[in-house]
């Protein structure tokens, strides 16, 4: 009861940071919990294994705890568990072959396998004893030791032959251990471990492909791949169970042989004697204490069943319907995902996921199953938020452009070839390949039209359709207008960028101007012609990532301007022996801008963190200091009013708080966190609410000045230390903000308890 107690804490911390919201500085991520893999009980908890992450469920109210790199974990994609109820120690098996064993509230992460190149397929808990079987064959780590024991790699394969293969599991009973591998069952007595080393000890006691083993009712039990459940009675094996649905696991749990098949789930007790329950698709089955079957399944991650046959319980933590992201989008408090794509040959991913909406700490996914009038919005690339309405515009590239009602859930609008100037690559008389979005400042929507032949199209605030023909290339995505009204259209496979001037009226033709920009000098000198990301900053400045680093057009109305030289400069970063143009030779993925102008770059090896002017790098993140879970970054957009920066990636969101939120020009809601600042607390103090950019001054109650800075946007940062570097006092802190004019004050107190 003590070693679960210890448990029990781990669970109760994180829940409880958790719940206090993310702190400065600090990540979370944001994982689709579907597609179950694995399940462990582990005391009264149950943990979960899924394609993108792993959580635990409380048994008594079937509460889920999430589990993240921030957390201590060295990843995230856990894959197997085992769990030693004698050392009160629960093993984690990652994909690529990394390890974590959670022990008495504290994580030990295991790099050993991951650094030998080894695919953990297996974990087997015998006595002190953790058996791993992977790739190359079964490590031992010795629970008491805390160190691993021997590596047995040498199998015989047929005749005499000797080969490293890859090992699918281990059992031992009594003194014989058993492996099963893609050519059979071998079998080993254990006295002199060493003696493991050589074949030859090694018996082959069948030549079958078999997968799990388990140790069960004094006999060896095999799951073989021709779909029969054998049990070895010391000189041949048995069959048991046969049918022609595929097998998937073999456990066992309190006493009894947990075997279970794609259709089904088939329980024997120790007469040996067997249970069968109906029950589809599941990849792994598990029997707990109190008689219930947990069973890893795809869409519902979990399943908690009841043997009687009464209601299953779907458990599930929240999050994005999948881990697809193409696009984000940001609009104050809330993120939205699109997550569709292309592939790399240019054609559509035919991605039928919807769309996600983040906002308060809840993700809401809207889909086929969630929105009552759902069409079939496939790939959807690009999300705006309506001015005007605060509806959403949805860009899917196999239906067109749709108009979403977040409060009703309801799609409103529909337009595609049959009502609407959008068309698609094949001039569909219904589709069409709306791919990127953006409003100007006259409420027009501009849509660019991926692969249409009049590429670029408008449904203007009157609610009339207009398109322009750009040029010969088609392969249109990102939107963004500039602060002069002007259309910037990337261009993804082909290359380089159209600019689009409209004049004073869209409607009118005879004004418009058009500039296609390449990397020829005096034609917007792109670092490379392929743009893979776009963004205007909060200067009106044009920044563009490409293949080869950065550009910034600084003027962007001097593009239509007579006379004047418009191109995009590169930004030179003073790095010591490192100088060099902002991110040369790598492919900028993305860019966002947060609320200090700071630039957040991702990129196929992390993201990057900014000065305004791109000129020094302030940070740098990937999978190796940070807990992103991967480093190709496909999109980055920060939550203006928290400061949030949200990193989609291949494999899915983390979010990290930054220091920087959005300004107005006015001080809104002015307050400091945390406050008080309680005994133990040495991290980061922030005042938030404020005008932009606000000179702020900290005071003690006596009026000496303690601390002086500059916001990042609409938040100041605060390390609690005076002038001389030393902590401040407990005491009560006066903190004036103010505008570099003067004109536009606020004040509001920190209390410091020491």
């Amino acid at each position: 009861m003590k070693k679960f107690f210890l448990f029990c804490c781990f669970l109760l911390s994180s829940v409880f940071v958790s719940a206090q919201g993310i702190p400065l500085n600090t990540w979370r991520t944001h994982i689709s919990y579907n597609n179950g893999i694995y399940v462990q009980e582990v005391g009264k908890a149950v943990f979960v294994a899924t394609q993108n992450g792993f959580y635990s469920v409380n048994k008594s109210d079937n509460s889920v705890q999430t589990y993240s790199k921030s957390d201590g974990f060295s990843d995230i994609f856990a894959k197997r568990f085992a769990y030693s109820q004698e050392y009160d120690a629960l093993f984690i098996a990652f994909a690529g072959g990394g390890m974590d064993i959670l022990q008495r509230n504290k994580i030990r992460n295991v790099r050993e396998l991951q650094l030998r190149n080894f695919e953990i397929n297996d974990l087997y808990i015998n006595g002190k004893t953790c058996y791993i079987s992977h790739s190359t064959g079964v490590s031992e780590y010795n629970m008491a030791k805390k160190e691993f024991g021997e590596t047995y790699t040498d199998f015989i394969i047929s005749g005499a032959t000797c080969k490293s293969i890859p090992v699918n599991s281990v059992t031992v009973l009594n003194n014989q251990i058993f492996v099963s591998t893609a050519s059979g069952v071998q079998m080993a007595v254990i006295n002199d471990k060493l003696l493991l080393q050589d074949c030859s000890n090694w018996n082959n006691i069948s030549t079958l492909s078999c997968g799990p083993l388990a140790t069960f009712a004094g006999k060896i039990w095999g799951a073989f791949n021709d779909g029969v459940l054998r049990y070895y009675d010391g000189t041949n094996w048995l069959a048991f169970h046969t049918d022609t649905d595929k097998i998937i696991s073999l456990e066992v749990n309190h006493d009894k042989l947990i075997l279970a098949r794609d259709q089904h789930i088939v329980i024997v007790n120790n007469s040996l004697t067997s249970q069968v329950i109906t029950s589809n698709q599941q990849n792994h089955a598990i029997l707990d204490e109190e008689g219930f079957l947990w069973l890893a399944k795809g869409t519902y991650s979990v399943i908690r069943k009841n043997v009687a046959g009464n209601q299953d319980q779907f458990i599930m933590p929240n999050g994005p319907a999948t881990a697809a992201t193409y696009k984000l989008y940001n609009n104050q408090n809330t993120i939205w995902v699109a997550p569709g794509g292309l592939k790399e040959t240019g054609g559509g991913l035919f991605n039928n996921d919807g769309f996600f909406e983040y906002t308060d700490d809840n993700w809401t996914n809207y889909n086929e199953v969630t929105v009552n009038n759902w069409t079939s919005l496939k790939d959807v690339m690009d999300i705006v938020t309506d001015p005007q309405t605060g509806n959403q515009w949805i860009a899917s590239l196999e239906s067109g452009l749709a108009e979403f009602d977040p409060v009703n859930k309801q799609i409103l609008n529909l337009y595609d070839a049959t009502n609407s100037t959008l068309r698609n690559i094949d001039q569909s008389p219904i589709k069409a390949s709306a791919s990127g979005l953006a409003f100007d400042k006259n409420n027009n929507l501009w849509v660019s039209d991926y692969r249409a032949q009049k590429q670029l199209s408008v449904l203007t605030a009157n609610k009339e359709w207009i398109s322009f023909n750009l040029g010969s290339r088609k392969s249109v995505t990102s939107v963004v207008v500039d602060d002069f009204n002007q259309v910037w259209v990337n261009i993804s496979r082909e290359g380089g960028l159209y600019v689009l001037n409209y004049g004073d009226k869209v409607e009118d033709p005879n004004d418009d101007k058009l500039k296609d920009l390449n990397t020829a000098s005096g034609n917007g000198a792109l670092p490379d012609n392929l743009v893979t990301s776009i963004a205007k900053d909060l200067d009106g400045q044009i920044w563009i990532g490409t293949n080869d680093g950065v550009g910034v057009f600084a003027d962007p109305g001097a593009v239509f301007r007579e006379g004047s030289n418009f191109d995009a400069v590169k930004v030179w970063v003073e790095n010591g022996d490192e100088s060099g143009y902002l991110l040369s030779g790598q492919a900028v993925t993305a860019i966002a801008i947060d609320g200090g102008n700071r630039k957040w770059f991702g990129t196929k090896n992390g993201a990057y963190l900014t000065s305004p002017d791109g000129s020094k790098v302030l940070n740098f993140f990937n999978t190796k200091n940070s807990p992103l879970i991967s480093n190709d970054i496909r999109d980055i957009k920060v939550n203006t009013v928290t400061g949030e920066v949200f990193f989609a990636t291949d494999k899915g969101i983390v979010s990290y708080r930054s220091t920087a939120t959005g300004g107005g020009d006015k001080h809104g809601d002015v307050y400091a966190f945390p406050n008080p600042v309680r005994p133990g607390y040495a991290g980061p103090i922030a005042i938030t609410g404020l005008v932009r950019d606000a000179i702020v001054k900290i005071t003690d109650i006596t009026g000496k000045l303690v601390f002086e800075t500059k916001a990042e946007g609409g938040q100041a940062v605060w390390n609690g230390k005076n002038f001389s570097g030393q902590d401040a006092n407990s005491g009560v802190y006066m903190v004036f903000s103010t505008n570099k004019e003067g004109t536009e004050t606020a004040v509001t107190k920190i209390l410091i308890v020491r």
